[in-house]
């Protein structure tokens, strides 16, 4: 009987622990946060001669697979960490910056969004760099800490390639 009494008490520790165990991985997790990867594809020019930035509403190619909630998140994390560089003076030379979600997995134990950037002269709409921007997080944080990586991807791009609006 002690035996029996032993195992059981054993079984339940483990248990216990075990589950102690997840709580303060997802607390790591949840101070962690998400991360994003970068691939140039084409590389970001110097943007220091470029004062003012137009931010189009970025876009989905995945149709039905994202939430329109989802999106509009994401339009509005890169409206706040942008919203001091937008400005509607014709005269200064004008960024474009456009986006579009080409791949989401929602998977059990991973959360990844693929963001593709592109960097535009808004006269000429020349080609200033075109990013893909693989944003990432585990099941704790979910798809939102996968966007606001993504969002803090853009402002340190900005930020990295001199655009002179950002400050």
């Amino acid at each position: 009987m002690k035996r029996i009494s032993f195992f059981l008490l054993l079984i339940g520790s483990v248990v216990n622990l075990s589950g102690c165990g997840m709580a303060v991985l997802g607390i790591a997790d949840t101070a962690i946060g998400g991360s994003s990867d970068l691939l140039i594809i084409e590389p970001v020019q110097d943007l220091r001669s470029y004062k003012a930035l137009t931010i189009v509403p970025f876009t989905s190619s995945i149709g039905g697979n994202l939430d329109t909630e989802l999106l509009v998140y994401l339009n509005d994390k890169i409206a706040t960490y942008t919203l001091q560089m937008e400005s509607e003076d014709l005269l200064e030379k004008q960024l474009l910056l456009s986006g579009r979600i080409l791949h989401l997995t929602d998977g059990m134990y991973e959360k990844q969004i693929l963001l593709q950037l592109e960097f535009k002269d808004q006269i000429t709409e020349k080609s200033l760099g075109l990013i893909n921007v693989m944003g990432s997080a585990n099941t704790f944080r979910g798809l939102t800490a996968v966007i606001d990586s993504l969002a803090d991807s853009v402002a340190e791009l900005l930020t990295e390639n001199h655009f002179s609006g950002n400050r």
